[in-house]
């Protein structure tokens, strides 16, 4: 039973950096260093391995690497920070407080 115990942590052990290696990877068609749209590179030696990730590589600014694909269809939503222009954002706002 000890050997049983020792024989599962050890595979642990030598699957688990390739496991972890596949979640870093970028996730989705967008390049991780401008956010451009990426094109997935196809060869005959990569179709087994096409449902889990793919080869890609950015128009924009020539990044190459392994990307998995997206589990949901639609990209998550980004969030934008909007500069507020209003008269309001000066001296006499709401926020700040009065000296």
């Amino acid at each position: 039973m000890f050997w049983l115990l020792v024989t599962g942590l050890w595979l642990a052990m030598l699957i688990s950096p390739f496991i972890l290696l596949y979640l870093f990877l970028p996730v989705g068609r967008e390049c991780p260093r401008c956010s451009g749209e990426t094109i997935a590179i196809r060869t005959w030696a990569s179709r087994p391995l096409r449902a889990m990730g793919s080869r890609r590589w950015c128009m924009e600014c020539g990044w190459e690497g392994i990307a998995r694909n997206a589990v949901a269809g639609q990209p998550l939503p980004r969030l934008e920070v909007v500069p507020d222009d209003s008269e309001e954002s000066g001296e006499n706002s709401s926020w700040k407080p009065e000296s």
